[in-house]
């Protein structure tokens, strides 16, 4: 285990900063692999998990880039292979890490994508690992949409499926009585482009982006 020891942090605060995550454009290695190849260590299958909390976690005015060197950039629409998130304000609490799974609540997220997307406020209790990205009591408003789901997860084999999301990353979400502009849901599914009404729903969506089906709309 990384730690021999449960660590609780009560508070980590990032303002004004910037945050840069790249990926090789020949091995596609990430530009932080360094430090996870001093991290690394040998399995041991006697060990103790790692147990690692942080009570409060606060970013102000933060901006996040993106870009997988390895893909070409899209002209329109949020690209997952090149993200560009700026004015990231984000509370979270109650992190909790064991091992590879990761479990806590966002309080509030707000950023701007330079995709033209802007996200006012989002929050939600959050489940990850490896195969699964759980989001429970989710609520989301960009100003035109204004969505809640009881449910919304994402299923995967491995985070390299993420290099293909739209094909690979299976969605269910359960969408309770929401608001929804498709000019916001065109960022994320490029057909709708030009597209602006505003609907109002409740609906299970689920499946692939490329192959989206939705039941139950009411």
């Amino acid at each position: 285990a990384l730690f021999q020891d449960p660590l609780n942090i009560e508070k980590a605060k990032l303002s004004d900063g910037e945050v840069n995550l790249s990926r090789h454009p020949l091995t596609g290695e990430y530009n932080f692999q360094f430090l996870a190849d001093y991290f690394e260590q040998t399995e041991d299958p006697n060990a103790q998990p790692t147990i690692f909390g942080i009570k409060d976690i606060e970013l102000s005015n933060v901006d996040f880039n993106y870009d997988d060197y390895r893909a070409p950039e899209k002209e329109f629409g949020v690209d997952y292979n090149h993200i560009g998130m700026a004015d990231v304000d984000l509370i979270i609490k109650n992190f909790n890490m064991k091992d590879d799974q990761y479990v806590f609540d966002i309080h509030h997220l707000s950023c701007y994508e330079k995709s033209g997307f802007e996200l006012k406020d989002f929050s939600s209790s959050v489940f990850i690992e490896e195969g699964k990205i759980k989001l429970d009591a989710l609520e989301l408003n960009t100003g035109n949409s204004n969505i809640m789901a009881d449910y919304f997860s994402m299923d995967f084999v491995t985070w390299d499926d993420f290099d293909a999301f739209e094909e690979k990353v299976q969605l269910n979400i359960n969408i309770d009585s929401s608001t929804v502009s498709l000019e916001d849901i065109a960022f994320f599914v490029g057909d709708l482009k030009g597209m602006n009404e505003v609907i109002t729903l409740s609906a299970k969506v689920s499946d692939v982006i490329k192959q989206l089906k939705i039941k139950d709309v009411a």
